[in-house]
């Protein structure tokens, strides 16, 4: 009678491990499909069709073409000659789908890191802005104060205050 228990606990226990790893399967078969969804909107994007894709990557004749209509996965050696053809395109993007679909071609970062490189070059020339006010301020206070003579914010000046603004930084 306990041996009847051990072997249907058991074969609980073996259900339930085989339900899991079938939704597992599931969930991980419905991201394939979905990043070949994005690979036939990276296609359509590049204005080809799918057989000059599969010529340009060296891929035979309809294995793009077939995974795309049967929403069935590709081999790993394909998305490396994809992105090695295509270097534009975002690899987080084709099998995450997160981020944009092309990275900049200056750099092959996504555009948002473009953007961030944009707002640091913003924010580096405010702060060159407001350290030159700044000094003109302090200039101001000396010369309030009855200490050394007014003067212009020079560049001089700009870098002793960056310097100050790096070592507190």
């Amino acid at each position: 009678m306990f041996f009847l228990y051990l072997c249907v606990n058991y074969f609980a226990k073996i259900r339930i491990i085989f339900t899991k790893s079938k939704f597992f399967v599931k969930k991980i078969t419905r991201k394939i499909n979905v990043m070949i969804g994005r690979l036939k909107q990276f296609i359509e994007n590049q204005e080809k069709s799918v057989r000059a894709f599969e010529i340009n990557i060296g891929a035979s004749d309809g294995l793009i073409r077939r995974a795309i209509t049967n929403d069935t996965d590709i081999q790993s050696k394909w998305i490396g000659k994809i992105c090695e053809k295509y270097p534009n395109i975002s690899l987080e993007w084709l099998i995450m789908g997160e981020g944009e679909m092309l990275l900049n071609k200056e750099t092959r970062q996504p555009k948002t890191i473009q953007n961030n490189d944009d707002m640091l070059r913003s924010q580096q020339a405010t702060i060159e802005k407001l350290s030159a006010h700044i000094e003109k301020l302090q200039d101001d206070l000396d010369v309030e104060r009855g200490g050394r003579k007014k003067s212009t914010a020079s560049s001089g000046s700009t870098s002793r205050t960056n310097a100050t603004l790096r070592k507190t930084g």
